[in-house]
């Protein structure tokens, strides 16, 4: 698709060792015209980097990134380096303490859990999709974390903190999101007050 890993990572802004140097500070984008002038490119998700040493202005500094820990084996962009180089632009730790930091996988993708007892952590909405407007629903059972996206209104008879029989389909397991805590994502769900 895109030949080689040499070849895609020249063409994503990366030298001969696969390494580029991204722009981190508190708002790269207010400098986007003098970063550009320097010859700093822009993509996800490095953010402005180049790679060579620019220099940057006072109050910025540049960051190296290896390829490998930008793009993954199908040469997709790990998000993880975004929200990583924000958060030093804001001064705060490259790594996010996990949110859950016991939580782990439930089940297999596919399986169907059944009638597990969870607390409903929080719901909130989601970008609208072709489905119309999601909810997620974050549920804790015991130290295991899992979220469930829905169109539904099913969640709407229970309140935050309730506890409730939660049944669903594993969909996914993921550790992008709570600062890489292990989140297993429902599908199908049935929720049921506890008696």
């Amino acid at each position: 698709m895109f030949g080689d890993k040499a070849s895609y990572a020249k063409i994503k802004g990366f030298n001969a060792d696969l390494i580029t140097y991204a722009v981190v500070g508190p708002n790269t984008y207010s400098i986007k015209d003098e970063l550009k002038k320097a010859g700093f490119t822009f993509a996800q998700p490095m953010g402005w980097h180049s790679n060579k040493q620019l220099k940057v202005p006072d109050g910025y500094t540049l960051v190296p990134l290896k390829f490998d820990d930008c793009y993954d084996e199908d040469f997709e962009p790990i998000d993880k380096v975004k929200w990583m180089l924000k958060r030093m632009g804001k001064g705060e730790p490259a790594e996010e303490t996990p949110k859950y930091p016991n939580s782990h996988f439930v089940g297999e993708i596919g399986e169907r859990l059944r009638n597990i007892p969870a607390r409903l952590l929080s719901t909130r909405q989601c970008s609208p999709s072709m489905y119309g407007v999601s909810t997620c629903c974050l549920f804790e059972s015991g130290e295991n974390i899992f979220q469930w996206f829905t169109t539904s209104s099913a969640f709407e008879a229970f309140e935050v903190n309730d506890t409730v029989l939660l049944t669903g389909t594993v969909k996914d397991h993921s550790d992008k999101y709570y600062g890489g805590s292990a989140i297993t994502t429902l599908s199908r769900c049935i929720l049921k007050p506890i008696e």
